[in-house]
């Protein structure tokens, strides 16, 4: 069976027990509220791949084949990587619209550095909107400058994107030389963080300007999850001499 390597991609990295402890939260939060997520497009079948993924996900055999899975500090590189490009990002959108104020560039607007799209944890998703802005912030070079030590943000960029894509390129290489059972448990995986995210969009559509129900369509559990791991993964500091 081919498997989807969107899917291997999106779960590989995810913690497997905060995922299924996230999924089993989803699972219950559906039979409180199925109508209403029926109704915004959440159906039984989504429901019960859900259930399903959860179950393949939730066993000693699914645990180790993820142990035994791409080398955590090729992960830790990658997600490092990707966490300097997506502050990158958040400088840049957090002053463009005084450094444009202050300094006009032609064809260069607040609206330029839109993403249209979430690009959340996406590798891919973050290095293309990288190449759709770079032309805006080469413009834009001069205005930005002040909010970046004087340096030029578009030699920021492509370092950013440079060090993204060759981390990327990495984990491509690791991921398919893994184990086909190893690349069915990324599968999975990814395919769960997909449902849960899908049954969050569907139920705050549910819920729009109910505020109290609509916050609780979150990935909270999943959050704490990745930020333990994350702790766990990074080297002690060193003894005082």
């Amino acid at each position: 069976m081919a498997i989807d390597e969107r899917l291997a991609r999106k779960g590989r990295s995810e913690p497997i027990r905060g995922l299924v402890q996230q999924g089993r939260y989803h699972q219950a939060f559906y039979a409180s509220h199925k109508s209403q997520l029926n109704d915004n497009g959440f159906s039984d079948a989504d429901h019960q791949l859900l259930s399903e993924s959860i179950a393949k996900l939730d066993t000693d055999t699914a645990s180790r084949a993820d142990a035994g899975g791409i080398s955590k500090g090729l992960t830790r590189t990658e997600a490092q990587r990707l966490a300097d490009a997506k502050e990158f990002v958040r400088k840049v959108r957090r002053v463009a619209r005084q450094a444009l104020r202050k300094n006009p560039v032609e064809g260069v607007t607040e609206k330029s550095f839109n993403a249209g799209e979430s690009l959340g944890r996406s590798t891919p998703k973050l290095s293309q909107y990288l190449t759709t802005i770079s032309g805006a912030v080469r413009s834009s070079d001069a205005a930005l400058a002040p909010y970046f030590r004087g340096e030029k943000a578009s030699e920021i960029l492509v370092a950013r994107k440079k060090d993204l894509d060759e981390a990327d390129a990495a984990q491509e290489v690791a991921l398919s030389a893994l184990p086909l059972e190893t690349q069915q448990i990324y599968e999975t995986k990814g395919r769960l963080l997909e449902l849960i995210e899908d049954m969050n969009a569907c139920g705050k559509n549910a819920y729009d300007g109910q505020a109290p129900i609509a916050s609780q369509f979150n990935k909270d559990l999943l959050l704490r999850a990745r930020a333990a791991a994350k702790a766990a993964a990074a080297p002690e500091p060193a003894l005082p001499a």
